[in-house]
């Protein structure tokens, strides 16, 4: 089981926002959304294999489309006192990787809609501008 936190100035309890995280392993690649789109609703988590941009259209607009993968165990929680969402995700849900690299990103769904992205534009995919700057290999074998 692994833990995954974004630390945020504020977290409110009744807060709408977005939040993504990019999953990167030795095997496949997963994208794991962790939202709340209704004030005062349910935390809801979204896991998917990492969508591959494909060529841009005329325009320079790239669509992809992503399917949810269920996996037990999956729990987002937004906690106020501490500032932090967090994601706990069972490693069967990633396949057993043996590391991780993560990054991540946040919105809120209200005005003036402030969002934010951790890491440098240097740590984005070469092969997958979609995917959010990714910190360091943490093994499975970590704390």
């Amino acid at each position: 089981m692994r833990v995954l936190e974004l630390a945020l100035r504020e977290v409110r309890k009744r807060q709408r926002f977005v939040a993504s995280f990019s999953v990167r392993t030795p095997g496949p690649d997963f994208s794991v959304s962790v939202d709340r789109f209704e004030r005062g609703g349910e935390v809801e988590v979204f896991l998917a294999k990492e969508a591959k941009p494909g060529k841009p259209d005329e325009c320079g607009n790239v669509a992809t489309v992503q399917v949810g993968r269920p996996c037990s165990g999956m729990v987002g929680e937004a906690d106020a006192a501490a500032n932090l969402l967090r994601l706990t995700v069972p490693r069967v849900c990633l396949k057993r990787p043996e590391w991780v690299r993560v990054g991540a990103r946040s919105q809120a769904i209200t005005k003036p809609y402030p969002s934010d992205t951790w890491g440098r534009r240097t740590d984005i995919p070469k092969n997958n501008p979609l995917v959010n700057p990714l910190g360091p290999r943490v093994h499975a074998a970590a704390p």
